[in-house]
């Protein structure tokens, strides 16, 4: 309890003075936080207590499942903040703070408990465990801190088991780090894992039978744990492996070495905004303590290599990329990512309060002395995290507390205004163009249903057939914005939102616009679509070539600009190479270089710089429409390019920032007009086999159509997915993949028909049949447990 204060005291002390609360001048949230997390608190509490599906939903993304995601952001108990206040500020800071008090709290009791360290000094190694916590995750990783308070408590009882051999709450505690987030509860059972093999080594020596008989009852443990969580594990398992990232498989350089390692162990090698470098600092007192733990002659050998057996696995994962993967899910990309660096924490501070309780049990200091420990390390702690962890340099964070402030109450106001266009059919299905992203789209956080990105999760038929349609991607993501009014037409993009990016924009240009073409989720085309691939890195092509397909005749949709192209650079160089282009600025103060066009009066004009993906860089040169990086949208990074709308003034710009990557790259540019009359040719010829009397919900849709020998087969712009089952006239119908196994499609005989499409997600009733059976599995334990508590008392 005393831990748990002096850490929310210190946390709430330091955000104060860098008015960093909420409501504060400046945010203490950024980047996934907002980008992931906020967005599915919020999709799932809408769901929860309006009545929404919990396993499907149209706001993410184009349309995936949810309960997985859910497993990954938001079963957090903590979150109940989030129902209380709807300020997302206030409820996020709430969270944060209580899960820092818990990491506090828990290390206390581990050290307490295991290192039989005086309560005193346990305080002490608590509350500097929760601040070394916290800076590891920082803001980018902040929910994982879940991780960071369950391993003293997963490891405390992994070494009254391997003692005892009673693993009920060791069970109960593995179920309920996978259900609260499947993510770090993977990564605890892993490490965990080896901390049984180590403390069993210890405790046995050469007892083999004994470590046999603690081997089947710790695997008997992990099953039951399993089997408890499993209607969280066994979908988010089968999500994963259909949806396994491109690049899981290839051999990536990892981003960190030895020195930056060793540098980070020292205080002031903090996290900083927009970096993402290890930082293992665990306190003033464990870089004195470890090291003498490690030099003392009179400890054992044995206990030596306890502690040595989880670093040197730590050190296994940060330097060899298969343990790195194994680790992180086979989920780390970029392998920049240093998502188990408390681990190192928890080591050094273990060792210390190791070191710390066999030192004061037998130390005669006087009470001052004891006394006096706390404030002292506590007060350096204060000033070490609370200035370098808790307070970033603000000039690296130029997002006031306005910025989201004011996106929030444009959202609203978008909502608004869309639901006062819909109130003849407010339950009408339509998506929404959010045209300026705010850097990231994050359509779910609003309410309404757009393109929304997301990263680990999203599908990659669907990822890679919105690149070749010209939507912004990375590997591993997309957005919202990069479109055309000819693919806004097809998904279903009813209205276009433009929200007004503070960053960038020098005016208010908030507004709703209603799309003038628009069709419904789904609609009759031609068969050739069922054999149709895309795959040429022309996007404007590609998109014409769909039309034909979907239609079944020849039509122009985009015409190539045949206009002078005019290049201009201060700072930066572009030069031409076998394998695309490079974006060069060597003087290390930045610099930009721009393409000047003069489009034709009245004729919407489209760029796209195609992606270089030899280049494995994520953050690299911005690109944006005109010169003041203004309307009609905010910058994006040239590594991941989208289709761009030309400005009246015909300028693109390509910038590179003092601390950006000094070297970009870009296979080709296009630049195409849009045709008017070839738009109005397809879109009359689709809306002749639009659906009607559509009914919708987040899980199902239902609606009639009518099907011709021409038009035979019904495409939707829903994801293609094998849980959603289709019935057609109330008789059960084959579905089929299409459009690079992206959308969902199913073949009809000439009529009229009544289709209904539901989503069921099977493998969440076979993981709650498995979360029964571990019930009834742990419930033998328990009472097997009583049975031999009571014939020991005897």
């Amino acid at each position: 309890m005393i831990t748990a204060v002096i850490v929310g005291l210190i946390t709430v002390v330091a955000f104060g003075t860098a008015k960093r609360l909420p409501g504060g001048d400046s945010l203490f949230l950024y980047g996934d936080y907002y980008v992931q997390y906020m967005q599915f608190i919020k999709l799932f509490l809408r769901n929860l207590t309006g009545g929404g599906s919990l396993f499907y939903s149209f706001e993410v993304s184009m349309g995936m499942p949810t309960w997985p995601l859910y497993a990954y952001e938001s079963l957090s108990p903590f979150n109940f903040w989030f129902l209380l206040f709807s300020d997302a500020d206030t409820a996020a800071f709430l969270v944060v703070l209580n899960k820092l008090m818990l990491c506090g709290a828990a290390f206390c009791l581990f050290s307490e408990r295991t290192m039989k360290t005086p309560a005193w000094c346990a305080v002490s190694l608590g509350c500097i465990y929760a601040l070394c916590g916290y800076n590891i995750s920082f803001y980018y990783n902040v929910q994982y801190l879940d991780g960071v308070y369950l391993l003293p408590v997963l490891i405390l009882l992994l070494h009254r088991f391997v003692r005892t051999g009673r693993g009920v709450l060791l069970t109960l505690v593995y179920a309920f780090s996978f259900i609260v987030l499947f993510y770090s509860g993977y990564m605890l059972g892993v490490f965990s894992f080896v901390m049984w093999i180590a403390l069993a080594w210890y405790e046995y020596g050469k007892e083999r039978s004994r470590y046999l008989q603690n081997a089947g009852r710790f695997a008997l443990c992990i099953v039951c744990s399993v089997l408890l969580s499993a209607v969280v594990t066994l979908p988010v398992l089968m999500f994963l492996l259909r949806n396994t990232p491109e690049d899981a498989t290839v051999s990536q350089s990892l981003n960190v070495d030895i020195v930056r390692l060793l540098i980070s162990i020292f205080p002031g090698q903090a996290q900083k905004i927009d970096s993402r470098s290890p930082a293992i600092y665990s306190g003033l007192v464990s870089l004195a303590a470890v090291p003498y733990f490690f030099l003392d002659r009179r400890r054992e050998k044995r206990e030596k290599v306890l502690a040595l057996i989880p670093l040197l696995f730590l050190l296994l994962c940060t330097f060899f990329p298969p343990a790195y993967r194994m680790i992180h899910g086979f989920d780390a990309t970029d392998l920049s990512h240093f998502r188990f660096a408390y681990m190192y924490s928890f080591v050094f501070l273990a060792i210390t309060a190791r070191v710390l309780g066999r030192s004061f049990a037998k130390d005669r200091c006087t009470n001052t002395k004891r006394v006096l420990w706390i404030p002292v390390v506590i007060a350096a702690e204060l000033l070490l995290h609370g200035y370098f962890a808790l307070t970033p340099d603000t000039k690296e964070l130029p997002r006031s507390a306005d910025y989201y402030h004011r996106w929030n109450k444009e959202g609203k106001q978008a909502m608004e205004q869309i639901a006062l266009s819909e109130e003849e059919q407010p339950d009408a299905f339509c998506r929404i163009y959010y045209e300026n992203a705010m850097e990231k789209n994050c359509a779910a956080y609003f309410g309404y249903h757009g393109i929304g990105y997301f990263s680990s999760l999203e599908q990659p038929a669907l990822r890679n057939a919105l690149y070749r349609l010209g939507y912004n991607t990375t590997p591993r993501a997309v957005a919202d914005y990069g479109s055309t009014p000819f693919t806004r037409m097809l998904f279903a993009q009813k209205y276009t939102v433009h929200g007004t990016n503070p960053l960038y924009e020098k005016e208010d240009a908030f507004g709703v616009r209603k799309e003038p073409q628009y069709l419904l989720p789904a609609f009759m085309v031609s068969d050739r679509l069922a054999d149709f691939v895309l795959s040429g890195e022309d996007v404007f092509q590609n998109q014409n070539a769909l039309a034909c397909a979907m239609i079944g005749q020849n039509v122009e949709l985009f015409e190539k600009y045949a206009g002078e192209v005019r290049s201009h650079g201060n700072g930066a160089d572009v030069e031409q190479a076998a394998d695309g282009y490079r974006v060069s600025c060597g003087n290390g103060a930045g610099g930009w270089y721009s393409y000047a066009l003069s489009p034709e009066h009245g004729r919407r004009l489209y760029a796209y710089f195609s992606q270089d993906r030899s280049l494995e860089t994520y953050r690299t040169a911005k690109i944006g429409t005109n010169a003041d990086i203004g309307l009609p949208l905010s910058t994006s990074y040239l590594s991941a390019p989208h289709i761009l709308p030309v400005a009246e003034d015909g300028e693109i710009r390509i910038l590179i920032g003092e601390k950006d990557v000094q070297t970009s790259g870009f296979q080709d540019m296009y630049f195409y007009y849009l045709r008017e009359d070839g738009l109005d040719t397809v879109y009359r010829d689709l809306a002749d086999g639009n659906c009607y009397d559509l009914q919708f919900a987040e899980d199902r849709i239902s609606f009639d159509v009518t099907a011709t020998k021409e038009k035979s087969l019904l495409f939707t712009s829903v994801p293609y997915d094998p849980g959603w089952e289709v019935t057609v006239d109330g008789i059960p119908s084959e579905t089929m993949a299409v459009l690079n196994n992206a959308f969902l499609a199913v073949p009809l005989l000439p009529g009229t028909h009544h289709i209904h499409m539901q989503f069921q997600d099977r493998t969440i009733a076979a993981g709650g049949i498995l979360s029964m059976i571990g019930c009834v599995l742990t419930a033998v334990l328990c009472i097997r447990k009583a049975a031999c508590e009571k014939h020991d008392r005897t």
